[in-house]
């Protein structure tokens, strides 16, 4: 009896060791990944003044925010599905609402799939809200949702927000 008391007494041990070796490290990689966002951001701040001196009035720049989704696939499929109704106001709700559901971190409508060993995450066309997107208002919605989920997934998947 007193054996099996001191080998779980031991056992105990260890797993605490290993836990507080486990939660060091995930205090360490927190702070690292702060930092690197701080940098991140700090580096485009700069890269935008830097931008700001060589640009002159007549040059035009286009910021995308990555994430963001393509309003003008709304707006077309919207036209053609409303065109005795205010398409418009509809549009903007309608994109509105999808904006909502790419930045919910609830919803997560991806897939793992292996591509010569290498195992990439893509867009379940299976889920069901992509499912009914696509069947009422056509592959260019769904097109334009599945980009920002993509470009959410890639450039911020922690925080599911849209970023330049």
């Amino acid at each position: 009896m007193s054996d099996q008391i001191a080998a779980l007494k031991e056992q105990l041990e260890e797993t605490s060791e290993a836990l507080k070796d486990m939660e060091s490290r995930y205090s360490c990689l927190t702070v690292k990944q702060i930092l690197t966002n701080r940098e991140l951001q700090d580096a485009r701040k700069e890269s935008i003044s830097g931008l700001n001196d060589v640009l002159t009035s007549r040059t035009t720049l286009v910021v995308k925010r990555m994430g963001e989704i393509d309003q003008k696939a709304f707006e077309v499929a919207s036209s053609r599905k409303f065109p005795n109704k205010d398409w418009q106001e509809t549009c903007a709700k309608l994109c509105s609402l999808w904006q909502q559901n790419v930045q919910d971190p609830k919803w997560h409508p991806f897939k793992m799939i292996n591509i010569r060993g290498n195992l990439q995450e893509i867009v379940d066309e299976d889920d069901q809200k992509l499912k009914e997107l696509r069947n009422e208002y056509g592959d260019v919605v769904y097109e334009a949702v599945s980009t920002a989920l993509m470009e959410m997934n890639e450039y911020n998947a922690s925080g599911r927000y849209a970023v330049i």
